[in-house]
Order: structure tokens, then C-alpha cells, then sequence
């Protein structure tokens, strides 16, 4: 998981920020959730090998018993990517917008791994946390080149 340097930073910040007992009342989990609060939010799952758990074609991944990534396919997980700061939501993001503005746009990726966010068949593309490209196909990603 070296490529989740990025993410992993930027949920860190809100994770930490959060008191203890709002991480474990809440209806989802996140990047740094603990294994026991993902079996909170999303139950048993269908199937566990290491730091994966398994639910149907979905899986969450933990590194140190904290979650690192995901895959959300189906069912689709309770999971959300969290903003590093506040983020007015804007119509759309393009090229130069930090994930942070992809987030309060396009919201939580079912999937990302490094410098990758992926909505479904979709793809924005980061260096140094700002969007350099993306790939739009299903759903259509709220992208606007200027």
C-alpha cells in the first residue's frame, strides 16, 4: 500500500480530529477506522484472508488493523473518504483542483489507490495531491476542462 501515502494523509488529519465517540456512532467508516469499526458499520463479512475483508465483490483493506483502502462494488460499502479541510462544493473540479475540491464535487471513490480515485468506470488522475487528468465514462464525472 506505498501508493496510499497521499490518501492515507488526507483522512488522517479528519479521522484524528474526530472525538472517539462520533468514530464509533456513525453510519460508515473511513480511511484509519479500526477493524472492529468496520464490523460496526458494515457487519460480518462474507469472507476474510490477512487484512482484507471480503463482502460479496467488495473489499476493505487495513494495514496495522486500520483501514488503508477499499473497493466498493456490491454490495457497496459504508465507506466515505474524508476532506482534509473544509471545501466549498463547487458545479464541478478540473485540472489543478485538490482532492479535497474532487471530494466536496464528485464525492466519496469507490475505489483509489495512490494518485487514482475511480468513480465506478471513471478515473481522476493526481501528482503532488492536484488533478492532472481525468477519464469520464460511467457515471460521468462532474469534470470541466477551463
Amino acid at each position: 500500500m506505498e501508493g496510499n501515502k497521499g490518501v492515507l494523509a488526507l483522512a488522517k488529519t479528519s479521522e484524528a480530529n474526530l472525538p472517539a465517540a462520533s468514530r464509533t456512532d456513525r453510519d460508515f467508516f473511513t480511511v484509519g477506522s479500526t477493524k472492529d469499526e468496520v464490523l460496526a458499520v458494515q457487519g460480518t463479512p462474507s469472507d476474510f484472508v490477512g487484512d482484507t475483508f471480503w463482502y460479496d465483490s467488495s473489499q476493505v483493506y487495513f494495514q496495522n488493523g486500520k483501514v488503508v483502502t477499499w473497493n466498493s462494488r456490491n454490495p457497496p460499502l459504508k465507506a466515505k473518504l474524508l476532506p482534509t479541510s473544509r471545501i466549498e462544493a463547487k458545479d464541478f473540479f478540473t485540472v489543478g483542483s485538490t482532492r479535497d475540491e474532487v471530494l466536496a464535487v464528485q464525492g466519496t471513490p469507490s475505489d483509489f489507490v495512490g494518485d487514482t480515485f475511480w468513480y465506478d468506470s471513471s478515473q481522476v488522475y493526481f501528482q503532488n495531491g492536484k488533478v492532472v487528468t481525468w477519464n469520464s465514462r460511467n457515471p460521468p464525472l462532474k469534470a470541466k476542462l477551463l
